[in-house]
């Protein structure tokens, strides 16, 4: 399995959001039918129950698990169809029909104002195009904070934009929508690459690109925050022994240029994979991983002249390498933290919020 990004803009959203949208079809609580009939779709379908696809692709809703005798998911995302849960129920029923479909699933926790992590309630789901191996190429996007009408817009037209291409098997992706404000938001969008060729007969090499956004709480109009650091922590063996960290790229950097290098390859059995991103607005970088436990972590430090933090939106995009063996299922943990700070004269004041990510790689028995 394999993942690969492709972003999808805002701009990009509201233009899929003509006459041309393809019908909806919900199936869960009266209280969020009412919330899906003002997210601005032309065609809403609410059901009582849910026995048959239609012939023209869609997008289904759902707030709870679907019965045996109702549709099923696996085959709605063969057939084309973004399918957006909302709640504990349908995210269960949703990981298990991955699972089956022996495609990657992730659940998405973030802290909330108190510090607790709480799960994330509302995901987009669309199957992308499978590589010859039979692997999965699934696209996730979890959305943080409480349900409206705009965010069940953005989760399905998202969705229905994002394209990728022949080396993607799967595009995991999340934001804190408006959960962290007025603090900023943080987006990600990670790549999981899958090396095709390899020579093993029981391991499986793959890559991860992992792209982070913060943008402030300032320049989103919302407070006077700027962003202040992101530390990225990729722990393989939290959950069990059968991953191993192979490669990862940048490590500490004192004097930060323009661009920061990523290039990864393990010995001479994979081809090298490189890309860069901009060292604008960051002061420090400093590696925090270690081969011995399989970690991969950096912190990226951001600051503009003469003061604490800066205004300005920064996208990272360190990456490692890791292998399976056995290649069975199995989970790891990502976390990512995001600090903002005010600062006002002699003071400053830090706050920061965590996304946890249970990431779960999915083989057939």
């Amino acid at each position: 399995m394999d993942i690969r990004t492709s972003s999808t803009t805002l701009e990009g959203v509201n233009m899929r959001a003509s006459n041309t949208t393809p019908a909806v079809y919900y199936v869960g609580s009266p209280e969020v039918a009412a919330i899906v009939q003002k997210a601005g779709f032309n065609k809403v379908s609410t059901l009582n129950g849910f026995k048959a696809l239609s012939g023209e692709e869609g997008i289904i809703i759902i707030n709870r698990s679907l019965n045996e005798n109702e549709v099923d998911l696996g085959e709605a995302l063969k057939r084309g169809f973004v399918i957006v849960t909302i709640g504990e129920d349908a995210l269960y029923q949703m990981r298990r029909t991955l699972l089956k479909m022996n495609c990657p699933s992730v659940d998405f926790y973030y802290s909330d104002s108190r510090g607790k992590l709480v799960r994330t309630k509302v995901y987009a789901y669309k199957l992308m195009k499978k590589l010859p191996n039979g692997k999965c190429r699934i696209y996730i996007k979890g959305y943080a904070g409480n349900l409206t009408p705009g965010m069940l817009r953005t989760a399905a037209f998202e969705a229905l934009s994002t394209g990728g291409n022949w080396v993607t098997n799967s595009y995991i992706s999340w934001s804190s929508y408006d959960a962290w404000k007025p603090f900023g938001r943080l987006n990600i969008e990670h790549r999981l690459m899958y090396y095709t060729d390899d020579p093993w007969s029981d391991m499986d090499l793959w890559a991860v690109r992992a792209t982070t956004q913060i943008i402030s709480g300032r320049e989103l109009g919302w407070s006077y925050f700027k962003n202040d650091y992101l530390e990225n922590t990729y722990s393989l063996k939290k959950y069990t022994d059968i991953y191993e960290l192979r490669d990862y790229d940048p490590t500490s950097i004192s004097n930060v240029g323009a661009s920061v290098g990523v290039s990864l390859g393990w010995g001479s059995v994979s081809p090298d994979l490189s890309w860069s991103y901009s060292g604008n607005y960051i002061c420090e970088i400093t590696d925090h991983s270690d081969f011995g436990v399989d970690v991969a972590r950096w912190n990226h430090d951001f600051c503009s002249w003469g003061s604490y933090g800066t205004v300005k939106t920064i996208k990272i995009e360190p990456g490692f390498e890791f292998t399976v063996s056995p290649e069975t299922t199995g989970k790891q943990e990502w976390k990512i933290t995001a600090g903002w700070v005010m600062d006002e004269g002699s003071w400053h004041l830090t706050v920061e919020r965590t996304l946890v990510i249970v990431f779960t790689l999915a083989y057939y028995s």
